[in-house]
């Protein structure tokens, strides 16, 4: 069954839009099958059916002037949905986030890491990992 995890690497990213957490900023724990590319961090389905997609986050300042999020995106032929997703505003009293869903991949649909907008890191106390429910 496929199944991976990843953990940060220390990284902090202030003020980004989209970008997508790969290669050196993060270290796969496990990746059952291979089906995560590091290296792209991506995760390929290569079988249809329900995965788990679990996220934690931590803030990188809670001064940040807006809202910081993260977000899990399913990537299905041409259309993007979002999988999974976390955001929290300035000056709350929030270190670290989770959430937790289901989303239904077919054979070929991509799953990837997206930091969408604020102050964030991804560090080795923090994690991203999907896993096949079959």
């Amino acid at each position: 069954r496929p199944a991976f995890r990843v953990n940060g690497t220390n990284v902090s990213y202030q003020t980004l839009s989209n970008v997508n957490l790969k290669g050196s900023a993060i270290t796969t724990i496990y990746n059952q099958g291979n089906y995560f590319n590091a290296n792209t961090g991506i995760f390929t389905a290569p079988v249809a059916g329900l995965y788990q997609v679990c996220l934690i986050g931590r803030t990188y300042s809670n001064a940040y002037a807006g809202i910081s999020s993260m977000a899990v995106k399913k990537l299905s032929g041409a259309v993007t949905t979002v999988a999974a997703y976390i955001e929290w505003y300035n000056n709350t009293s929030v270190n670290h986030i989770g959430g937790s869903s289901v989303v239904k991949l077919a054979v070929g649909d991509t799953l990837g890491l997206y930091v969408n907008s604020g102050t964030i890191t991804f560090d080795n106390n923090d994690s991203y990992s999907v896993t096949f429910l079959g």
